[in-house]
């Protein structure tokens, strides 16, 4: 034991970096973000000034939320559940959506107490305007139901998965009366607690008939050109 106390004794100690915030700029902080807004669907968000805890939304992007929940949510990934990580039981109550590199509508959840208001001019720049666009296209209250043997293709700009190929078909095989979620995936995904109530079929490259769960406000229905109720596809 001495020779242990001995050896840890000659160790060279590990320099911790000084401190570079006073007292009053970590209670500053704490008070920010102490202060919740109450949020409405539909509203335009950008991080807290010294609150972004994620890559996404980038610095000067904003987000437009689509629900601020009562109860928060708890990741269970083994990352997000590590008691090292500045994510574990972070309270993710905030819906917030915002554009992927294609300019498709992604979601991701958020603790609320890191997002303020947008600028009006964040409001109405084009990334703005485009981003209320597109949640009025995933929430359109008018949407033609979705029935079983129905073709569907992504509405545009609600594309958030790989498969089906752009422009591609899928067939309806069942709408489920209550979503399901994939609770392995991480709040760092946009398929993290993403409402799966659609069961699609479609034919991959190889030419199987593979099928796979979705979110039904993302698909619009496709009537062939020989139904009397054909409606031609979207060219936007």
């Amino acid at each position: 034991m001495e020779e242990l106390l001995s050896r840890l004794a000659r160790r060279k100690p590990v320099e911790e970096p000084k401190a570079t915030f006073t007292p009053q700029q970590v209670f500053m902080k704490y008070e920010e973000y102490s202060r919740v807004h109450a949020f409405r669907q539909g509203d335009m968000v950008v991080w807290k000034p010294g609150l972004k805890n994620r890559q996404r939304p980038a610095e000067g992007e904003c987000g437009i939320v689509l629900e601020q929940l009562a109860q928060p949510l708890l990741t269970s990934t083994k990352k997000e559940t590590e008691v090292t990580s500045p994510l574990f039981r972070e309270p993710l109550d905030l819906a917030v959506g915002m554009l992927d590199s294609d300019g498709d509508l992604i979601v991701f959840y958020f603790d609320s107490h890191r997002f303020m208001p947008a600028s009006n001019a964040t409001i109405l720049s084009p990334e703005g305007l485009h981003l209320r666009e597109l949640l009025d296209k995933l929430l359109d209250p008018l949407a033609k139901e979705l029935k079983p043997g129905h073709l569907v293709k992504w509405k545009f700009g609600l594309k958030n998965k790989k498969m089906p190929f752009k422009d591609n078909y899928a067939v309806v095989l069942e709408v489920l009366p209550e979503p399901v979620f994939d609770f392995q995936k991480s709040a760092g995904t946009p398929y993290f607690h993403e409402p799966l109530d659609l069961k699609l079929g479609m034919v991959d490259s190889d030419g199987d008939f593979m099928i796979y769960h979705y979110d039904k406000r993302r698909f619009e229905r496709y009537i062939d050109a020989d139904d009397e109720d054909y409606e031609p596809p979207s060219k936007q």
